[in-house]
């Protein structure tokens, strides 16, 4: 089994303890960044399935709008509630760009 990476976005178009909004294959996906550390996480929250487009970001967690469930931008960990974490996808720098594999971490590639 070999994993399709692809270029998502430069290392530095990432705000450090936050993250952004990235669309690729049809797929919008938030990266966020503490440091050298990347992650990139599904936009639909765990819950109840809303779309995390407009949910707040700060100091290294992600707030959904709709019902105030709280995300750490680490793991995708729910910090606030009893809710099951952020999907999360792999990622990887490799010379400064963020390369993303949309199969979710935990899943297998047919």
């Amino acid at each position: 089994m070999t994993m399709s990476w692809q270029v998502l976005i430069e290392l530095y178009q990432v705000p450090e303890r936050g993250g952004l909004w990235v669309t690729v294959e049809n797929t919008q996906v938030l990266v966020s960044r503490n440091g050298e550390e990347i992650n990139g996480f599904a936009m639909e929250c765990p819950h109840l399935g809303y779309s995390l487009e407009f949910g707040k970001i700060w100091d290294g967690e992600l707030t959904c709008p709709f019902h105030s469930y709280r995300f750490s931008l680490r793991d995708g960990h729910c910090l606030n509630a009893i809710c099951p974490d952020l999907i999360r996808y792999p990622v990887k720098i490799v010379d400064q760009q963020v390369l993303i594999n949309l199969t979710p971490q935990g899943e297998t590639q047919a």
